[in-house]
């Protein structure tokens, strides 16, 4: 009897488990809001920098003159011990958090914040500040995009740590399976190809299909793989 597919059993429920060992570090200004509407200006030191591994970039975890704690994403150059403002009136350096009204034009910034938005928050991103356009500001996006944004977004000044992320290779399987896992994603993802042909409609010792790739976008679950609703399926020919 064939057997369903991975992207039938996925979604079907089951016990509701989460893993307590990552994640636990919640990212956000939630911790200091209050501080931009009360229009005031804090200390904060810098306690500790810690890895999490559902993010890609270290965490700053900072310390206020009030005696708050809370996580933020570390910025490339900031150390324990270094002491920032968190305020309107927080001067444009390195590691400081500010509204972007506060931003002198070309500052690298990160971590925006307004509403739902959040953005360049991945290690080695940052935007770039250009210009306020009435309560909009202009930024480049690290895709090299412009976009406007409120001027009262909170931001972080400089750019995400952890720029080299990329060159340094996982080399084992077993690294990029933990940090999968760490994600709640599936690895490895086994091509249709490579199984057996009671597990997938590809499937089988022959590597030819002996049947269209393309399928039906009203193909019923378990059929519908490969190309689905292709207007064409192949190398174009060149000119």
């Amino acid at each position: 009897m064939p057997k369903n597919l991975q992207c039938q059993r996925r979604g079907k429920g089951g016990s509701v488990w989460r893993s307590k060992r990552t994640g636990n570090n919640k990212v956000d200004y939630s911790s200091v809001r209050d501080i931009f509407s009360n229009g005031e200006t804090r200390m904060g030191q810098v306690i500790d920098i810690v890895t999490d591994s559902i993010h890609t970039s270290p965490l700053a975890k900072i310390l206020t003159d009030d005696f708050r704690e809370f996580y933020a994403i570390a910025v490339d150059g900031l150390r324990v011990g270094q002491s920032i403002k968190i305020g309107i009136n927080a001067e444009p350096s390195v590691g400081n958090i500010t509204l972007l009204k506060s931003v002198n034009p070309g500052t690298q910034i990160c971590n925006l914040e307004y509403g739902s938005y959040r953005m360049a928050r991945t290690s080695g991103t940052f935007t770039t500040f250009v210009e306020g356009v009435g309560k909009k500001g202009k930024i480049i996006l690290p895709s090299k995009k412009d976009k406007f944004i409120s001027l009262d977004s909170i931001v972080t000044i400089g750019r995400v740590a952890s720029m080299g992320r990329v060159v340094k290779p996982l080399i084992r399987a077993g690294a990029n399976f933990y940090k999968h896992r760490a994600r709640g994603k599936k690895y490895p993802n086994i091509k249709g190809i490579s199984m057996n042909a009671v597990n997938h409609p590809h499937g089988g010792k022959e590597p030819r299909l002996g049947h269209s790739t393309t399928v039906s976008r009203n193909a019923p679950p378990g059929a519908k793989v490969g190309l689905i609703a292709a207007k064409r399926s192949g190398k174009k020919k060149k000119a």
